[in-house]
């Protein structure tokens, strides 16, 4: 029978923190307030913002933030514990590629997730 979860398994041997066991490529799209839900509690996310648009914005609206992100710039935050948006981007294309881990493949796959609490 098939392991369907080495790849899994895989990455938490040489990756203990689970980053980047999933990927997505977002194409102008603005996202509204949320956490995200699937990811485990204290597990990382990383944007990545490229394409040919001027800037936009990242907000966390438990800290009273909003920063400024253009071409080029990557943020790092734990999505499932920090709620998290980002709206409108005035001109141009603005693309992102979202590195994340769901924490029901990994509980499937029998890893823990393994970061820290932030101190």
């Amino acid at each position: 029978q098939q392991d369907h979860f080495s790849v899994q398994r895989a990455v938490g041997a040489i990756d203990p923190v689970m980053l980047f066991e999933g990927r997505e490529i977002v194409f102008n799209r603005w996202t509204a307030e949320h956490w995200d839900k699937h990811d485990p509690h204290w597990g990382w996310a990383c944007i990545i913002y490229f394409g040919p648009f001027k800037e936009a914005w990242l907000e966390f609206p438990q800290l009273m933030l909003r920063i400024r992100v253009r071409r080029g710039d990557a943020a790092w935050f734990r999505g499932r514990d920090l709620l998290h948006c980002a709206l409108d981007w005035g001109e141009g294309d603005r693309h992102f590629l979202v590195h994340f881990t769901h924490a029901a493949m990994w509980k499937m796959a029998g890893v823990e997730c393994c970061s820290s609490k932030a101190e």
